[in-house]
């Protein structure tokens, strides 16, 4: 199936194969900071994961690649300058 599409495409084997790879690193790239997010940054730091501590600005884009809402509302109202986050 594969050649048939690179066939019809007019390009070889090796470009089909140079596009998956590509694809499958950034697939896993998104899939290990999806977990990187997912980790207190406490946890990270203990298994080696995170050098320094990122900006609260990394922070809080990690915080919303993990879906951590509570978290990226605690980020966003620090960045806001603001204590906490207005009660909901």
């Amino acid at each position: 199936m594969d050649q048939r599409v690179a066939q019809d495409a007019c390009v070889g084997k090796e470009v089909m194969l140079a596009h998956y790879v590509r694809v499958l690193r950034e697939k896993s790239n998104r899939a290990h900071r999806r977990i990187l997010a997912a980790l207190p940054a406490e946890v990270a730091y203990r298994s080696g994961h995170v050098a320094d501590r990122p900006s609260p600005e990394e922070q809080l884009r990690h915080a919303v690649e993990a879906r951590d809402w509570q978290e990226a509302a605690r980020l966003s109202a620090l960045l806001g300058g603001q204590k906490e986050p207005p009660a909901a």
